[in-house]
């Protein structure tokens, strides 16, 4: 019998095989993180989109509106304020606004205003008629990921990506 006709002998399958599990218990982890990176990337694109919508609704309904965080973290709404610039409820969402988004599964997000500011609260934004809002940072986390943390310009009205 010729050495081509014989084929792989077992041994050496076995070999391949582990050779083969190794290599892909090496990469799996990778392409876990690489999941996780980007529903954190998608989840900031959303939030950036929303706080564009809320400034959006502010200039063109001359209310304040609000960009509310859901108390979970996980999703996003715009609302408006009432006659003494308080945010309305979440489930006071008036007609015109923008649908609410949920981030993607397993992040979760956090809004801190920044200083003393009046009236600022935690997990919301304000935008004024002239397109300024609350000055703040919105940090986005997820289990085995390092957080993403995104700044609101007060002046500009500006939601984006913390160098």
């Amino acid at each position: 019998m010729s050495a081509i006709d014989r084929g792989f002998s077992l041994i050496e399958l076995l070999v391949v095989m582990a050779i083969m599990s190794i290599a892909l218990a090496v990469v799996a982890p990778r392409f876990s993180d690489r999941l996780t990176t980007s529903r954190l990337s998608n989840a900031a694109r959303s939030c950036i989109t929303m706080a564009q919508m809320a400034r959006f609704a502010a200039l063109k309904s001359e209310h304040l509106i609000c960009l509310r965080l859901s108390q979970s973290g996980r999703a996003l709404m715009v609302t408006e304020a009432n006659a003494h610039d308080v945010c309305l409820p979440e489930a006071a969402q008036a007609d015109g606004m923008p649908a609410p988004r949920t981030l993607p599964e397993s992040v979760t997000a956090v809004f801190q205003p920044v200083g003393g500011q009046q009236g600022a609260a935690r997990n919301q934004l304000r935008f004024w008629p002239d397109g300024s809002s609350d000055a703040g940072t919105m940090t986005l986390a997820a289990p085995g990921a390092e957080e993403l943390v995104l700044v609101m310009s007060a002046p500009l009205g500006r939601l984006k990506l913390a160098p």
